[in-house]
């Protein structure tokens, strides 16, 4: 197994690692239109987060198919029990060039209306000066949100124009509201959890990173297979 299907599942730190790479190369200007890396940024904030709340670490896969955007994992191992959980989700970016709220609204409907799978959920990114103002709109005017689980927003809380300080994610579907800010400056954001025996610490591009045993991988692949199958075949009868 090589070290990129080693590291198939990014962790949050191996995940900014990869984003600040393309940053040196491509520039800010460019970097809006890398996609895979843009998107990527919405969903390390997310698992921050996530990691705050929760206090476990997160990982994601990015399907190279079409949906979804990304597979959230996080994994937990007590003795010699491990647990697993992947949830799917979609994304979708409220941009700064919006006019108005109506404008953000309609993007969220609009992805909304397409008909993902019902086991998946979607996350908004608001990377709008007014996000706060919007999101709190977005949790009083959203409506319907079938056939998604749940729906999630995350934004940006600055000191200055520049400097962000703070990642804010909101559950908005289903109510109640449910709210986590995890300010940057916590080390214990920083800080992964035991490693777990079905991952190794391996060197990628002279840095450090978890990456899951072949194994583990093998047989975990295998269950996603089987899971989509089941998934495919309810869909069609």
């Amino acid at each position: 197994m090589n070290k990129n299907e080693l590291l198939w599942f990014y962790s949050p730190l191996s995940l900014l690692n990869r984003i600040e790479k393309t940053l040196s190369e491509v520039g800010g200007k460019k970097f809006v239109s890398t996609h895979r890396d843009w998107e990527s940024l919405a969903e390390f904030f997310f698992m921050v987060a996530l990691k705050k709340h929760s206090g476990k670490d997160f990982y994601i896969l990015q399907p190279e198919d079409q949906f979804p955007d990304f597979d959230l994992m996080s994994a937990s191992q007590e003795q010699d029990v491990i647990s697993v959980t992947l949830d799917r989700f979609e994304l979708v970016t409220v941009p700064d060039r919006c006019d108005s709220f109506e404008d953000a609204l309609s993007i969220v409907n609009g992805k909304i209306s397409k008909g993902y799978p019902e086991n998946f959920n979607l996350l908004v990114f608001v990377n709008h000066i007014k996000s706060r103002e919007w999101v709190a709109m977005l949790n009083t005017r959203l409506e319907v949100f079938h056939p998604f689980k749940s729906v999630w927003t995350v934004c940006l809380l600055f000191q200055g124009k520049d400097n962000p300080y703070c990642a804010v994610v909101n559950r908005i579907r289903p109510q109640p509201l449910q709210t986590i800010a995890a300010n940057f400056s916590d080390k214990s954001l920083w800080m992964m959890e035991p490693l777990p025996i079905f991952m190794e610490e391996v060197e990628v591009d002279g840095k450090k990173a978890r990456a899951f045993k072949a194994a583990f991988m093998k047989e975990f692949q295998m269950k996603m297979r089987k899971a989509n199958l089941e998934r495919i075949r309810k869909t069609r009868n």
